[in-house]
């Protein structure tokens, strides 16, 4: 007997158990299948649906769509410029009240250097 032969008869031979099991993990897959085929053919539809609708809008509403996109794109624009200059405005000033408050700190701590100098000199001096 040759090696196919043996398959042959070995998979002839399988239990009720086997067979069930066999059967179901088959019912399984089909199913899927069919589903999956299912919802591609309701996508196909739809999209064929939208493309329709779409193809069916005319000219001069798709003119008034395209300059109301425009208007708001426009309005949308400026109002992002005057923020952004808002923004760039308060930045200087806070960059401004930093330097300042470092501008002030820094006197200070050469005054009090001073200060200090000068006692010591007064103090070596007596």
């Amino acid at each position: 007997m040759t090696n196919r032969e043996k398959k042959k008869k070995k998979e002839k031979i399988q239990t009720p158990e086997e067979k069930i099991e066999r059967d179901k993990i088959f019912l399984l897959g089909a199913g899927v299948c069919f589903f999956m085929s299912l919802i591609f053919v309701l996508w196909v539809f739809s999209l064929n649906d939208f493309w329709q609708k779409e193809g069916k809008v005319s000219d001069s509403e798709s003119q008034d769509s395209l300059e109301e996109s425009f208007t708001q794109w426009s309005t949308l624009e400026e109002q992002f410029n005057k923020d952004w200059g808002k923004v760039k405005q308060k930045i200087k000033e806070v960059s401004q009240e930093k330097t300042n408050e470092r501008s002030l700190n820094e006197r200070k701590n050469i005054e009090e250097l001073k200060n200090n100098l000068e006692s010591e000199l007064e103090n070596n001096n007596n």
